[in-house]
């Protein structure tokens, strides 16, 4: 049986480059970079995961027009 905790944070980048000097192979850890895709595409931190959830792709969701 495995037992998955997942905590979800908004941090600071001072913070996250700490996180990120502290190397613990038994904890994968997963960023999510909010911004729109221009700025993610321009730069961002590797294995970085894009999901920036526009106004234009809510409304998509409220009406149900999102493919699965």
């Amino acid at each position: 049986m495995t037992i998955l905790s997942i905590m979800v944070t908004d941090i600071d980048a001072t913070t996250l480059a700490k996180l990120l000097q502290k190397v613990d192979p038994f904890r994968k850890t997963i960023i999510v970079d909010c911004r729109p895709f221009i700025d993610y595409n321009l730069l961002h931190i590797r294995d970085a995961i894009n999901a920036f959830y526009s106004k234009m792709m809510r409304r998509r969701v409220y009406d149900n027009k999102v493919s699965k």
